[in-house]
């Protein structure tokens, strides 16, 4: 034996073994020995060899030297899937890198594998026990003489006698003991086995047995522990039966793995990759387009393809071409060159992308340039091994996909001999040879030109980026082109690979349903884009997909660039970018609590959403809040109608936040949104409205501005705040259009305002505040910017939730919202706020806050609510400050104004004020809270001086002044013994009895001056009789608005008094009334409750809120005698679908209306609506009027039913109807057997032979018919001797009118001499004749 045996032998071979293994390679693997001083008896027993519990034999330790495993069994790599495994069991470990290990000769045996004999009683193992006790192995042991015969490449079974027999030894006993014969399996090396690819296969020379030469035989060994992959190499020499592990060049081996994972799963993700740009059917079709096999002959003659290359693509035989047999040189350039990539940005297709850059373009360079890497190198050192690896790994993934990881896997884990290892290598550099990396380079020469260009270009326009000034030119020329015929769809996925577009970008894109606000979008990020060859990469994706067009716009931007692009400053542009920087900066910081300064946030966090709808009753989502722009050369003026303090400023504030940060929110696009608060301007229009908008020294002019704004006027939308009719700047020009035509303009504006003469708004839209829910949703809101606890103020929360809080409803006004809020973050008394009733009670317990909170913060003591002298100084001034800006109108004042007026600093810290931006100048809170401390003002005077006040300022009088009156009166309100309230209330009644067509209460106001809180309704009768006796007796309540809260139930209270004398009510119900149908709901039950109405004329345009009034009044109205019901044709018709509880509404009133003796049911435009209400109507009503309604023949079938036998009604208007004669026939019919109708009146009706017939008959029937209105009809001569031959036979008939009826002349002759049996008829409407 050798000497390393003799030293193990020994148990003094440790130094030498942990020598030999160093060079070998095998001591960082901890599973095979992990303390070096064992010997290997030791190891053995350590590892369980001679334990009995584990089934192996305690007195035979054996220790398993090698497995051996045969890739010639299955063709694949022994990596434990489906591999056979042999295992050669031995007393010691045979392991020198320098010399072969003799072995004793005598324990050899031969025999035959067909008759491998059973030794498991001895504790070894033959091949066939092997196989099958493996754990990595699964082939059946059936196959063993199969695999003994395939491993070493014969048909007959090998003789044991040639391998190597090796015998085991006792722990340190130095005595041979039962040494066992085992089998050496050899490896196979077939390269498909190793997984190599069409284009890189092995070597053909490989033996399919493994062998490297004559006499030696290469084979793999496995300690005990190790896993399948961690084989090492070993070589026996079959005639000596020497063996040994084979010491490999570790660095060279990681490069040959790297250098297969490039060549193998790299060209199969460059191919999946290439296939998805130019699939395989179409392929051929493809490359032998003029300017792409142009391209590539180009590419043939520069050397960068070769001959071989050439083939491959454009074989001389085949008719389908594949992109199998293209290796990864070829399918690299492909890629760059054919496929319509772009180059990565910035460096191109020849050098490393961007780190973050994750495009397909730039993944397939990075895979070029590890090929590149791989090539060049000599040998991968182990600590960087895997760093390569995961790299290239990474990128194969991204391009080839989950599939691929397959590959990855099995290369990372099979093993591979030193004939691969050579091949891989090979293959890899001549594939990618040095002269062929310059070549490659020569590609991208034009490109890279470019690119230097940009860059020359870029470093002299300094910092300026995005397109050209040519192709802006150019975008302008084709964008409707594009619009009408490129689909987005077709070019964002080539757009986003060449990092045109991000994917946020493909997400708004996308966004939209309609495929040309898709090209909109995308043309619009095109020209905000900051890559000077945007539009050039949209061209370029346009290219195959639309040939035709892709010509013409590359014809129009080569023109373009030849004739050159005057340099001039884009007005429109700075200016659009001025705009949005300047209500980002504004609107990013605003302060929505007067209270405070410290609590801030954008525009966006602080605003809660209105309920806003326009004349047609229809409720406008976010979406929709910028109006449309002018498609007929005028744009639209929009009102937008809200109260004080119901949130229009904060409205117009959000909707220029959104448009300068998040564009695509609305559907409609404006390039240019002015935000003017009017309150804050004034002098020359042009002027004042330069100067809000933008900062000092702004590159723009002021006439450059104007004149933009008129030149692109459909793209620009005017937000005008605050307006009122006598302010400082006049905008009558843009309102009636003679400046600005095409802009788009949105007024804010109180109800009833006074607009200039002549103009007519083209759409209004009314603000509702808040609903139900965003009351709550705004006290949250207020909660979190705060930075409070939500659970402090559940109480609040909970509060607003109760229907039966007073002062509920008025919390829909949002500044009520936020002073109700402010009440109780600062008192925090729940029950305080649930004992308020009236908006007076809110605003008298927000001055109390915001003094204790002043006191607070001044460390003065206070108890209760007294509040020190300095406090009460500074609130009466700032109620005398609040009075002067209500008689002089001013609105807006600097902090210094504010201590001038009122001589006291103190009155800036109570809350009154706001100062919504850092910029703004101060204004009070709202409206409302001016008004509000202008009413206390005049309530702390003398009565006279009241009076005076009251008279000489024209208080009752003016529209504008009915919020501060209705304060006034509600100073008042606890007050039972004063003559102050008398003296208004009487002053307001006799404006009611100035003003005999309506009734004077402030529709513009929250607060009415009749309370409706049960205990003003006991304390305050005397103010309720007073306006009650004031009311018309025709009461008209009409306004092309909303209705306040307040208005209808101090009306309300009116019409409940005893004395109130209102006989006729007109109301007119429109679409957008269905939105407050409570407070027309609780008007109907005072109108029923009012014993002296007999008449109510209705015009309505919203079927609901009529049918649902109607039935209130009718319920409780048994005093009602006549009802006019007219449908509005101004306004938009009723939907189609009607709902259940309209209907069931509309038959409730119809079966009440028993006391009715009048009925006219006018101009309804759908039959079902006046078949409804012939069905239900009760047959009590003497007079029923339908003129002007639909009919169909169901409508006449139900005026016959209602007919048949009625005794009660006297009167029947069909005029206008539009009658045909089918349903005419059916309603004369029905008159038949009805005796009592006085007067038929037919104005308008289509009169044919068969209706004369029909209405013949039953003026021979009929016995109580005495007036006869045919007036608009046209008769001829046969249907005039008809209709007076019937009369004659009548006796009743006394009237019949003609008017404006066509008649021939003898019919004409023939009823002026019309009279019946008794006495002669009545003509009137037939011209004289001569």
């Amino acid at each position: 034996m050798s000497n390393l045996e003799d030293d193990i032998v020994n148990g003094n071979g440790s130094d030498k073994l942990e020598k030999t293994l160093t060079e070998t390679g095998s001591k960082d693997d901890e599973n095979l020995m992990h303390n070096w001083s064992l010997t290997f008896n030791e190891y053995a027993d350590q590892n369980g060899y001679g334990d009995p519990g584990n089934g192996k034999q305690h007195s035979e330790k054996e220790s398993a030297v090698s497995t051996i495993a045969s890739d010639t069994v299955t063709g694949k790599p022994p990596d434990g899937r489906g591999h056979a495994i042999a295992t050669l069991k031995t007393g010691k470990v045979i392991k020198d890198t320098r010399k072969y290990v003799e072995v004793d000769a005598d324990t050899k045996k031969s025999e035959k594998s067909d008759s491998i004999p059973d030794d498991t009683a001895t504790g070894s193992m033959t091949l066939k026990d092997s196989i099958d006790n493996d754990r990595d192995g699964n082939i059946s042991p059936t196959k063993t003489d199969e695999i003994m015969r395939t491993a070493n490449g014969k048909q007959d079974t090998p003789e044991l006698s040639k391998y190597t027999v090796l015998p085991g030894i006792t722990n340190k006993s130095q005595t041979l003991v039962n040494a066992k014969p085992t089998v050496v399996v050899p490896p196979a090396t077939t390269a498909l086995s190793l997984g190599a690819t069409s284009g890189n296969k092995a070597p053909r020379n490989t033996p399919a047995t493994g062998h490297t030469g004559g006499k030696v035989q290469q084979i793999y060994v496995r300690f005990p522990g190790q896993r399948t992959g961690q084989m090492m190499f070993a070589e026996m020499d079959q005639q000596s039966g020497h063996v040994r592990i084979v010491g490999l060049d570790k660095e060279k081996e990681m490069l040959a793995r790297l250098a297969w994972l490039l060549l193998d799963a790299g060209t199969s993700a460059l191919r999946a990759t290439f296939d998805s740009i130019h699939p395989p059917l179409n392929l051929r079709e493809h490359l032998k387009q003029a300017h792409v096999k142009a391209v590539l002959q180009k590419l043939l003659q520069q050397s960068v393809l070769t001959e071989r290359q050439w083939k491959l693509l454009y074989p001389i035989k085949k008719k389908h071409s594949t992109s199998q047999a293209y290796d990864s040189r070829t399918l690299i350039i492909l890629l760059e060159t054919i496929c319509h990539l772009c180059p990565p940005y910035p460096n191109g297709w020849a050098r490393e992308p961007l780190p973050n850059d994750g495009s397909l373009s730039a993944d397939i360079v990075r895979l070029q340039l590890l090929y590149l890497d791989m090539a060049r190198h000599e040998g991968i050192a182990g600590e960087s091994y895997v760093q390569w690896f995961l790299q290239i790994r990474d990128v194969i993934v991204r391009l080839g996909g989950p599939p691929i990881r397959l590959k990855i896997d099995r290369i990372e884990t099979e093993l591979i001999n030193l004939e691969l290892q050579q091949h891989y290598i090979k293959t890899l550099r001549e594939t990618w040879q040095p002269d062929l990396i310059q070549k490659l380079e020569k590609v991208h020469g034009l490109r890279s030109k470019t690119s230097r260009a940009r860059k020359a270009y870029a470093n002299t326009k300094g910092s300026e980026e995005g397109l050209s000034a040519e192709d802006r030119v150019v975008l302008k020329k084709v964008h409707k082109l594009l619009v009408e015929n490129v689909q987005a769809d077709d070019v964002i996925d080539r757009l986003q690979q060449s990092q045109v577009l991000k994917f946020s970008d493909r997400q708004d894109i996308l966004a939209t349903s309609k495929k040309q606000e898709r090209t909109q979008i995308l043309l619009d990020k095109i020209a905000d884009s900051k890559l000077p060859y945007a539009l050039k990469a949209l061209f370029d994706a346009m290219k195959f997909k639309y040939k035709k067009l892709y010509d013409h716009v590359m014809a129009v931007r080569k023109q373009t660039y030849k004739e050159g692009v005057v340099t001039t400053i884009d007005v429109e542009g700075i200016t659009e970018e001025c705009l949005r920087n300047q209500y980002k900066s504004r609107l990013s910081r605003v302060y929505p609590f007067p209270w405070t300064d410290s609590v801030y946030g954008s525009v966006r966090d602080v605003y809660t959403s209105l309920d806003i709808v326009d004349t047609d009753g229809n409720k406008l989502s976010h979406a929709d809040l910028l109006p449309l722009p002018a498609t007929s050369g005028k744009g639209s003026r929009i009102i937008f109608e809200g109260t004080s303090g119901s949130g229009k400023s904060i409205f117009c504030a959000w909707l220029a936040f959104m448009w300068a940060t998040q564009p695509s929110y609305f559907r409609a696009q404006y390039r240019h949104v002015l935000y003017l608060n009017m309150s804050e301007m004034n002098g020359n229009l042009e002027t004042a409205v330069y100067k809000s908008l933008f900062p000092e020294n702004f590159k723009i002019t002021l006439s450059d501005f104007w004149k933009m704004l008129e030149r692109s006027a459909d793209e620009v939308l005017l937000m005008i705040d605050d307006y009122v009719h006598d302010s400082d700047i006049d905008i009558t020009d843009i309102l009636l259009g003679t400046r600005l035509k095409e802009c788009t303009v949105l007024l804010t504006s109180k109800p009833h305002t006074k607009l200039p003469n002549g103009f007519v708004a083209d759409c209004k839209w009314f603000n509702l505040g808040f609903n139900e829910g965003n009351i709550r949703r705004c006290f949250r809101n207020c909660v979190s910017i705060s930075d409070l606890e939500h659970d402090q103020f559940e109480k609040l929360y909970h509060l607003s939730g109760r229907e039966s809080w007073p002062l509920r409803s008025h919390l829909a006004n949002p500044m009520m919202a936020v002073m109700a809020f402010g009440v109780y973050s600062i008192l925090r008394k729940g029950t305080m706020l649930r004992e308020m009733k009236t908006t007076c009670d809110l605003l008298e317990k927000y001055g109390v806050a915001m003094a204790t909170l002043y006191c607070r913060k001044q460390k003065i003591d206070i108890v209760g609510f007294e509040f020190p002298d300095e406090v009460m100084r500074a609130i009466d001034a700032l109620d005398q400050f609040a009075f002067s800006c209500v008689m002089n109108g001013r609105r807006t004042f600097s902090e210094d104004d504010v201590v001038q007026k009122t001589g006291d600093t103190v009155v800036l810290k109570f809350g009154a004020f706001s100062k919504f931006t850092q910029s703004s100048m101060l204004r009070f809170a709202c409206g409302i809270s001016m008004d509000f401390l202008a009413a206390r003002h005049i309530a702390d005077m003398s009565f006279e001086d009241i009076e005076t006040t009251v008279m000489k300022n024209k208080i009752v009088k003016l529209p504008k002044f009915a919020q501060l009156m209705s304060f006034i009166c509600g100073q008042y309100r606890e007050d039972t013994d004063t003559s102050v309230l008398i003296s208004l209330f009487d002053q307001l009644a006799a404006r009611n009895e100035y003003c005999i067509r309506g009734l004077y209460l402030p529709a513009t106001t929250l607060q009415s001056p009749v309370s409706v809180e049960s205990e003003l309704k006991t304390k305050r009768l005397d103010a309720v009789q007073t306006v009650a006796q004031s009311l018309p007796q025709r009461l008209i309540i009409r306004s092309d608005g909303l209705i306040t809260l307040k208005t209808t139930q101090g009306l309300c209270l009116a019409l409940e008094h005893k004395d109130c004398t209102v006989q006729e009510i007109e109301l007119d119900l429109h679409q957008y009334h269905n939105f407050q149908l409570p407070v027309f709901l609780a008007l109907a039950g005072s109108t029923s409750r009012c014993r002296n109405i007999h008449s109510i004329k209705i015009t309505w345009s919203s079927l609901d809120t009529m049918s649902r009034y109607l039935a209130a009044v009718m319920e409780q109205g048994k005093s009602v005698e006549t009802l006019y019901i007219t449908e509005d044709h101004t306004r938009k018709c009723i939907p189609k679908h009607v709902s259940a509880v309209t209907w069931a509404a509309m038959q409730s009133a119809c079966n009440h209306m028993t006391s009715v003796q009048h009925l006219s049911f006018l101009n309804a435009r759908v039959t079902a609506v006046l078949n409804h209400v012939l069905q239900h109507i009760p047959t009590t009503i003497a007079h029923i009027n339908i003129t002007g309604c639909a009919f169909n023949l169901m409508c006449a079938g139900q005026i016959a039913s209602h007919l048949h036998g009625n005794t009660m009604i006297r009167h029947l208007d069909l005029s206008n109807t539009k009658l045909n004669s089918s349903e005419l026939v059916a309603i004369f019919q029905g008159m038949q057997m009805c005796d009592g109708i006085q007067t038929v009146r037919m104005r308008g009706a289509r009169l044919d032979r068969p209706c004369i017939v029909a209405l013949a008959e039953y003026i021979k029937l009929t016995h109580s018919l005495e007036n006869l209105d045919l007036s608009d009809c046209e008769l001829n001569t046969a249907m005039c001797t008809a209709l007076v031959a019937a009369i004659k036979q009548n006796r009743t008939i006394k009237r019949l009118v003609f008017n404006n009826t066509k008649l021939t002349s003898e019919g004409r002759r023939v009823i002026a001499k019309t009279e019946t049996r008794l006495n002669p008829v009545s003509v009137e409407g037939l011209l004289r004749l001569y």
